[in-house]
């Protein structure tokens, strides 16, 4: 009986700390926004990548503005990055744009997501690997707040199996400054 209570024990505290991360993440996402050159943010993420030996593409196009905090806008592309490093060896990274919308897409070579849980993912504590180790993965908050990021600029996030069902494609779409 005392192991029980003490899994328990440990498991309440494992959802304080990970409702702890979550409540300070979007406390953060009210950040001053300002108008950025996201450009510059994929550049530096593909940079830092590369530079820890990681195969990551960025096909860099024109200047494009979008009004937001690039610190959170460099949160939400690491979380995805860093989830399709986990699960992939090749990322490519690529703007294009659709009236008053950037789409900055994100495409890895892993096992991509089971079709009935491409949006459970973006649930608070939602994993798709169910153990809570973190060892494993994180507290399942990455996907949750990138979206709570998102959609406060206004935009959207979309993940897809690729058709060759060999990966992942993550398309985020904000608004742009024109």
């Amino acid at each position: 009986k005392n192991k029980t209570n003490k899994d328990l024990s440990d498991n309440i505290k494992d959802m304080e700390n990970m409702i702890e991360s979550y409540l300070s993440f979007t406390k953060g996402i009210a950040k001053k926004s300002h108008v950025m050159n996201i450009n510059k943010i994929l550049q530096s993420i593909t940079n830092k990548w590369k530079n820890a030996g990681k195969k990551i593409s960025y096909e860099n196009g024109k200047t494009i503005k979008i009004n937001a905090n690039p610190d959170n806008i460099k949160r939400v592309i690491e979380n995805i990055v860093t989830n399709g490093f986990k699960y992939g060896k090749n990322i490519s990274i690529k703007l294009t744009t659709e009236d008053e919308f950037v789409n900055i897409i994100i495409e890895d070579d892993g096992s991509g997501i089971p079709e009935d849980k491409l949006n459970e993912v973006f649930n608070p504590f939602y994993r798709i690997d169910e153990s809570r180790n973190k060892e494993t993965g994180g507290a399942g908050l990455g996907l949750s707040v990138a979206m709570d990021i998102i959609t406060y600029y206004g935009g959207n996030i979309l993940l897809e199996n690729r058709k060759d069902k060999s990966g992942l494609i993550a398309t985020i779409t904000l608004p742009m400054i024109v």
